[in-house]
């Protein structure tokens, strides 16, 4: 039989116990262990998640349009799973995951693990446990005497109210940090507000590799070595009213190396000991105010206020990729934030002396104040040969907070079934973590953002990124002028194009010049042969015009002909040749080149086959409506995935000036995939 020691509650053996062989002493079983935890896991799941098939997504029952003859792909609904907002294809629905296993393989189970706790002098043995009073500092003495650490299962023979709070609180301390000022002398934590007090910073640097996922598949995408640096740290302390008391600045050595992979302790150093909050930026740039630069009293909002970037300046100069990305609190407020039973925010802990402080630094995450975007690019289409994708951001934010406010986005609120307050910054990418940037509700006409002008080189290739600064707004400035947003430029070279009244195929202009009108192709060569057999297919002659005979790409051209100050063409009077009136199109369709690329109503001139589309960013993509909070915008420390599967007609031929047009562009342009991934925060190590 096992034997084990017996101890009393100072920590003393007092006695020896042999335990039971059948229970205690048997080989553990570790299969029949693991398939009663998949069993147990299995049966806590609430097996809630749906997705909406066609029949119950919003829209049209209709045909979007006829069968053939479009140019499009034939499409029976705008609910069909291929369809941006259709249903979802054999998406999950309600069901239950539980399941059964044999009462034996339970108790196997627990035998298992019982013995498994004896080999490995896992298992302590107490003569008794009784406390006069529910008081957490016993209790807490009590499991460091019997040198009790971590998550620990307390068995009792029976009910002990007295046992079980104290144990409650004493655990909880011991799984998190804590401010009990009764446990000072043990901690060395201070309590007293005046003189100084000593804290050090553990920062690590996360290792470089990646994996991708979806927003709500919350699997983080490591930074590399450039993104994740730090050079320099600016602890900044703020007392219980948030007035600060303290600004510390660490490089090198003091802020413990961490460039490293490991990283390091930070050499531990004074602060006022009113400090109960902290701000930390990481790498401060783009204006951040120098060390001292605040004075002893300021307010955390005036610390945490709005910088600016210069209307065109390289966000990659100031805030990212200059050696070191800028970074901040991730849980977008002061810490600690972390809540205690009776609702208030815990205290930073703070130690009497250097050694204690070396020995527990203090933690806090954060996170980069930009976001990053990749576009990729398949150059696939049913219509044209797609060739040179180059891409940049547009509508870019000139303003920023080193800290933004997390608010919840519409999939989030409990009023509209979502999961509801943002609590841990563990949980921020399960939900999405939407901010508030300092245009978020006071849009003025685009004065904040960078927008791209024609004179603006278009040079990112197919899986390069960008980075760019938060940009988030309320749901009625989810407009194409407020949204950041790709402007991707392909040329977009039609397959072919139809000659009138023959079923042959004209070839592609050499210098790669198209136009598309009412829908169709055309050179400039098959442009003059459809608009010499309209007018011959209206006018005889002599002038005199056919009965029930249109004329729509000659009306087409006409009013592009106008827009562009050529002039429009005066259709035949009786008695004029319509020869001459075909000489007269045919020049005016010449001087078209010289005036560059254009687009009036149906009538569209790409010019050496250039083609621009906007690609609005979304951030939470929500099938409960149009136009929520949370469903546009770019977030700091998001990864934006932009993936372009196909072309299905050309964009504009020009690059578009952003409008008032609200949600994203219609999918019978492009068909896009937008994957949202975190990149991961930069961890400083606390140990209690």
């Amino acid at each position: 039989m096992p034997k084990v020691d017996v101890y009393d509650i100072a920590g003393k053996k007092v006695d020896t116990v042999e335990l039971k062989d059948e229970i205690f002493g048997i080989e553990p079983n570790e299969a029949v262990v693991h398939s009663v935890l998949v069993n147990y896991l299995a049966n806590q799941r609430q097996g809630t998640q749906s997705t909406k098939t066609r029949a119950e997504v919003s829209g049209g029952g209709r045909k979007p349009w006829r069968q053939k003859g479009t140019g499009r792909a034939r499409q029976g609904s705008i609910r069909a799973p291929q369809w941006i907002k259709g249903g979802i294809a054999l998406g999950p629905k309600p069901r239950s995951y539980k399941y059964t296993v044999n009462k034996k393989e339970r108790r196997l189970a627990i035998k298992s693990l019982l013995s498994s706790k004896v080999i490995e002098n896992e298992l302590t043995v107490v003569d008794k446990l009784e406390l006069a009073e529910i008081k957490t500092k016993t209790m807490v003495k009590a499991l460091a005497d019997l040198k009790v650490e971590g998550k620990t299962l307390i068995v009792l023979p029976e009910n002990n109210k007295n046992v079980l709070m104290s144990a409650i609180a004493a655990l909880a301390f011991a799984a998190c940090s804590s401010d009990d000022v009764l446990l000072e002398q043990d901690t060395g934590i201070v309590t007293n507000p005046t003189g100084d007090a000593w804290v050090a910073l553990g920062i690590k640097t996360p290792s470089v590799s990646r994996s991708s996922r979806t927003l709500h598949d919350p699997n983080k995408e490591d930074g590399t070595a450039e993104e994740s640096s730090v050079s320099t740290v600016r602890a900044i302390f703020f007392d219980a009213s948030e007035q600060l008391t303290d600004d510390i600045e660490l490089t090198g050595v003091e802020a413990g190396n961490p460039g490293q992979p490991n990283g390091g302790v930070s050499k531990p150093f004074k602060v006022d000991a009113k400090s109960k909050r902290i701000l930390i930026i990481a790498n401060p740039g783009a204006g951040f105010p120098a060390k001292g630069s605040f004075g002893t009293g300021a307010s955390y909002s005036t610390v945490n206020g709005v910088l600016a970037l210069s209307l065109g300046a390289d966000v990659t100069q100031n805030v990212a990729k200059n050696g070191s990305f800028m970074m901040s609190n991730a849980k977008g407020r002061l810490e600690p934030s972390v809540s205690t039973t009776d609702g208030t925010d815990a205290d930073l802990a703070l130690y009497k002396t250097e050694e204690l402080a070396k020995n527990s630094p203090l933690a806090i995450h954060i996170d980069r104040v930009v976001a990053k975007v990749r576009v990729y690019v398949k150059q696939e289409s049913d219509v044209a040969t797609i060739a040179n994708p180059k891409w940049i951001l547009n509508i870019t934010n000139t303003k920023f907070f080193p800290v933004s406010e997390r608010i919840l986005t519409w999939n989030e609120d409990p009023a509209n079934g979502g999961r509801g307050t943002c609590i841990t910054p563990f949980d921020q990418y399960k939900i999405g973590s939407y901010r508030k940037d300092p245009n978020y509700d006071n849009q003025n006409g685009g004065l904040d953002y960078m927008v791209i002008s024609n004179d603006v080189a278009i040079v990112n290739d197919s899986g390069e990124s960008q980075y760019c600064l938060e940009n988030t707004q309320t749901s009625i400035h989810n407009l194409h002028q407020y949204t950041t947003q790709v402007l991707l430029k392909v040329e977009f070279l039609p397959k072919a194009f139809k000659k009138p009244h023959t079923t042959d195929l004209g070839t592609p202009d050499p210098n790669k010049d198209f136009m598309r009108i009412n829908g169709g192709f055309y050179t400039f060569d098959t442009l003059k042969e459809w608009i010499e057999a309209e007018l011959r297919s209206k006018y005889d002659a002599i002038g005199t015009s056919k009965p029930s005979v249109t004329t729509t790409l000659t009306d087409a051209l006409n009013v592009y002909l106008d827009s562009k100050g050529i002039g429009k063409v005066s259709f035949l009077d009786s008695g004029v040749n319509v020869d001459a009136l075909v000489i007269t199109f045919n020049g005016k369709i010449d001087e078209i080149k010289g005036k560059g690329a254009g687009a009036v109503e149906n009538f569209n001139y790409y010019a050496d086959g250039i083609s621009y589309y906007k690609i609005m960013i979304k951030h939470d993509d929500t099938d409960k409506a149009l136009n929520e909070l949370g469903e546009f915008g770019v977030v700091r420390n998001s990864v934006y995935d932009i993936n372009v599967n196909k072309f299905n007609n050309p964009g504009y031929p020009e690059i578009p000036t952003p409008g008032t047009d609200p949600d994203e562009e219609d999918g019978s342009f492009l068909a896009i995939q937008i994957n949202v991934n975190p990149w991961t925060w930069y961890t400083q190590e606390e140990e209690f």
